[in-house]
């Protein structure tokens, strides 16, 4: 999901010039807008991490260790997802 300035600017409760800092750290990702090409968007995902919200590892991958781990099936993958992907969290100060 791609967010507007304004809608990264209010989850991230930031100045403009804080969100284009993060952007030119490689910390947000940012594509041009297909429907005016003035203006940017942000990666969702970035924005959640930053924000300190809580990012989607455990509905995309914590649900299928528990199922996994309910009916005696290894789940190597998603176990190292989470692993990495929290890693990423913690180390980016979220």
């Amino acid at each position: 999901m791609w967010l507007s300035a304004d809608e990264a600017l209010r989850l991230l409760r930031v100045k403009p010039q804080t969100l284009y800092a993060n952007v030119s750290r490689g910390r947000i990702r940012a594509k041009a807008d297909p429907t005016d090409a003035r203006r940017s968007l942000y990666r969702g995902e970035d924005i959640d991490r930053l924000a300190g919200r809580p990012m989607e590892i455990d509905a995309r991958n914590g649900v299928i260790v528990r199922l996994g781990k309910r009916h005696g099936i290894a789940t190597p993958c998603n176990q190292m997802a989470i692993a990495l992907l929290e890693t990423m969290t913690a180390e980016n100060g979220a």
